[in-house]
């Protein structure tokens, strides 16, 4: 019996695994945002040191939008290439945007909460086949100093499945697709400051 539920559930989430057309007219009603509960997640954390100051990691990383401007997608994910901003001033508290990805689809993403030391957001209405299986996305970007001139960005990715049935599936998508991606744009970043720190030092003699 167990058998013949896990084939009944692998070809019901193989079903839904077919890629829709991108909508006629993009998503813009945020009241959709679903609430946020605790438990049923699938997820991912990545952590990553940058040789900067906190705040000015901060100011950093959001001149630019450059966490997402480092983000390619997986090999079955779109990942982010536009964005439109709708209410509030991004990334202030309650502050949102419609992000466009890669592929013509589009997501909902609001500003939850914003201090000196962490960074909280909220995506969903995926309207690519993700959005078939996941529910929303809940974000937390955590900003640790080491010293004064080091910080830890604790990233904590966490995908709400639409169905308690589809957490080990949804859990493989974030294995195989977003962990790769949040990691390499992180990656990337924090070379990128590395470099940026290296020629202020070589300035600065």
């Amino acid at each position: 019996m167990r058998t013949l539920l896990l084939i009944a559930t692998a070809s019901i989430i193989t079903a839904c695994s077919s890629t829709p057309a991108p909508p006629a007219v993009p998503p813009s009603d945020f009241s959709t945002k679903p609430a946020i509960t605790g438990k049923g997640y699938a997820q991912t954390v990545i952590v990553q040191d940058f040789p900067m100051e906190r705040a000015a990691l901060r100011a950093w990383l959001e001149d630019g939008n450059k966490v997402v401007a480092a983000m390619d997608g997986g090999e079955d994910f779109a990942g982010p290439v536009d964005a439109v901003y709708f209410e509030g001033e991004w990334p202030s508290t309650g502050a949102t945007r419609r992000v466009e990805l890669s592929d013509g689809h589009f997501v909902l993403e609001k500003v939850l909460s914003n201090t000196e030391a962490a960074f909280e957001y909220q995506i969903w209405n995926a309207t690519n086949e993700v959005g078939k299986n996941v529910s929303y996305v809940h974000g937390i970007q955590a900003f640790e100093p080491l010293s004064d001139s080091e910080t830890r960005m604790t990233w904590t990715y966490k995908v709400k499945p639409n169905a308690g049935f589809k957490r080990p599936f949804v859990q493989r998508f974030v294995n195989n697709q977003m962990q790769p991606m949040l990691s390499g744009a992180l990656t990337t970043l924090a070379e990128d400051a590395q470099d940026l720190s290296g020629a202020a030092s070589t300035n600065a003699e």
